[in-house]
């Protein structure tokens, strides 16, 4: 999976922060549970509108550079969070 697309309108839990702490693009569709999530999640990957997702995802597709930099930002969300502590207490509330 070089892409995950989040489920709607409930955002999807250990799988996403799977590919999160994997560096891959997690995009998704703001849904009423979208602010639980907020602290691991890249603002600019969570969208109002489906066209602005698939516009992104094309993006991330055929732009190999664009794709690397939204990849290391996510690797550094998972590189801020307190693994022991903070990430623990984080996927309890899911």
């Amino acid at each position: 999976c070089d892409i995950f697309l989040d489920t709607f309108p409930t955002p999807c839990g250990y799988s996403a922060l799977e590919m999160i702490a994997k560096g891959k693009p997690v995009l998704g569709i703001k849904g009423k549970h979208h602010n639980n999530f907020i602290k691991v999640r890249l603002p600019e990957l969570i969208y109002k509108t489906k066209e602005e997702l698939e516009k992104t995802l094309l993006k991330l597709k055929s732009d190999k550079e664009f794709y690397n930099q939204i990849a290391n930002k996510q690797k550094q969300i998972t590189s801020r969070l307190d693994k022991s502590k903070e990430l623990a207490s984080f996927l309890m509330k899911i």
